[in-house]
């Protein structure tokens, strides 16, 4: 099973909090979380340009509505993952 970036960031993402929990204050944790809450907006910046092109190239090429929604949907489930 091959393991995306972004799932990977994920998971080195979750395995951080954990071990963060168990070894900081709370103060400490507060601070993590902020960086955390920054590194998803900044993940979140970077789809959007990546959307827009996705769109517009579909447009551009006069690609089918049932093509550009599968595309759409993926898309969105690679930003969840």
């Amino acid at each position: 099973m091959k393991i995306t970036k972004k799932q990977l960031k994920r998971i080195i993402k979750e395995e951080k909090t954990k071990l963060v929990s168990e070894q900081i204050s709370p103060e400490q944790h507060a601070a993590y979380a902020e960086e955390d809450r920054l590194e998803d907006a900044r993940i979140l910046q970077e789809f959007i340009p990546d959307l827009e092109e996705l769109v517009m190239t579909a447009l551009q090429n006069e690609v089918p509505d049932r093509e550009l929604s599968k595309q759409l949907m993926m898309l969105g489930r690679s930003l969840r993952s």
